[in-house]
């Protein structure tokens, strides 16, 4: 059984008073442990579909499965990271990170203090516990969103472009340290992202969507030896897969 099942799913938004769908009939079914990436241009729908597996939205036809139950809203198992890292400026890193599980009341207010440590530890920013977003940079600023996800123990980490913003350097390193986390701790990993190189680097899987509503139109196994270092960015297989990718996307460009 798929951990993650997308069956036949549509969803449209009310625009002028009719129907535009953004989705239709779509179907996808993501391995437990599986890193998967979906790579579309903007407004083909990948942010719905994210959306619509975190609960965020209900599909208009169409049912979303985790481990063979519906989502039929947000859940602790799936965990969201956004590219806006919204950290509480009044709060510290730590107390910034403990708010991943505050509302929960699954934990004592100790506990919460030492995952939260933990987690800062696994991101790589156990000696910023006491700094204050406005003191970090951007690519530490995700690490904490990161670890504010992580804190909950989600089985699924749903991500939308969390590096988007980083400047090119930080962007290649929070990848690199998000492969770490991963090989580590196996979690199911849906990413979205516009680099069809960050795409290759990441994924074990790459879903390709086309313009809306035409959904997937492209499914690619990665199959380069992990972990992704740049000797394997230099493989003729990581460059083949690459520049396949810009194609089909200037393809549905063109027909847009």
């Amino acid at each position: 059984m798929a951990r993650i099942a997308v069956d036949r799913v549509s969803m449209a938004f009310e625009t002028d008073n009719e129907h535009r769908f953004v989705l239709k009939d779509l179907s996808l079914d993501i391995a437990d442990g599986e890193f998967l990436t979906i790579v579309g241009l903007s407004g083909c729908g990948k942010t719905t579909l994210l959306n619509l597996i975190a609960g965020l939205l209900t599909p208009t036809s169409g049912a979303i499965t985790v481990d063979g139950k519906p989502v039929t809203g947000p859940g602790p198992a799936r965990a969201v990271v956004f590219q806006d890292a919204s950290l509480l400026p009044w709060r510290s890193v730590l107390r910034n990170v403990e708010l991943g599980v505050e509302m929960q009341k699954r934990y004592g207010k100790e506990e919460i203090r030492e995952r939260a440590l933990a987690h800062l530890e696994t991101v790589g920013l156990p000696d910023f516990a006491n700094a204050y977003p406005h003191q970090l940079s951007g690519g530490m600023r995700q690490r904490v969103n990161l670890a504010r996800a992580l804190i909950a123990e989600p089985d699924v980490l749903l991500m939308d472009e969390p590096f988007a913003a980083l400047d090119a350097h930080t962007r290649e390193s929070m990848g690199y340290e998000l492969q770490r986390i991963w090989a580590e701790s196996r979690k199911t990993v849906i990413f979205i992202t516009h680099s069809a190189d960050e795409a290759v680097t990441l994924s074990d899987r790459i879903v390709v969507m086309g313009r809306p509503p035409n959904g997937i139109i492209a499914n690619l196994d990665v199959g380069l030896p992990r972990p992704r270092s740049m000797e394997v960015r230099g493989l003729p297989r990581f460059a083949e897969l690459s520049l396949e990718i810009r194609e089909l996307l200037s393809k549905a460009g063109a027909r847009s």
